[in-house]
């Protein structure tokens, strides 16, 4: 099983280093070694997890092709890390159209909402009751 090794900046269990024991507040996956931390990749029902597709930009450079397969077959995006620290994120091309249809249905969302806030629009009812008018003036 590889393991990948992240400089996490000293965000989980600060000083600990050298004791080795892990500290109640580490999240799960995470283990203390005599260099930092390190993830322990796992699968989860089938299903790859994210810390399997944590790669240096050095294999980004010389694996791009299969990372492109690799994202057209599972749609797992892959974490790059460039001295040992997260730098960016490939993704598949569907997976972003998808995020970023997401993002405007989201922004729309939170537009009727802040409009339903400030008392602007229109209860169901009252929308049941135009449709209903639009629906007999058709018919007429």
């Amino acid at each position: 099983m590889e393991t990948t090794h992240l400089s996490l900046k000293g965000m989980f269990c600060q000083g600990r280093q050298q004791t080795r024991q892990k500290h109640p507040s580490c999240p799960k996956g995470l283990m203390e070694t005599e260099f930092g931390y390190k993830f322990k990749p796992t699968s989860n029902g089938g299903r790859v997890q994210a810390t399997q597709h944590i790669k240096s930009i050095s294999y980004l450079k010389s694996h791009a092709a299969q990372i492109s397969e690799a994202l057209e077959k599972n749609g797992t995006p892959f974490i790059i890390t460039q001295n040992g620290e997260a730098s960016m994120v490939v993704e598949g091309i569907k997976q972003y159209q998808d995020k970023e249809n997401l993002i405007a249905m989201l922004k729309l969302v939170a537009l009727g909402e802040k409009d339903r806030l400030a008392g602007q629009g229109h209860s169901v009812e009252e929308v049941r009751a135009l449709l209903a008018q639009m629906r007999a003036e058709r018919k007429a």
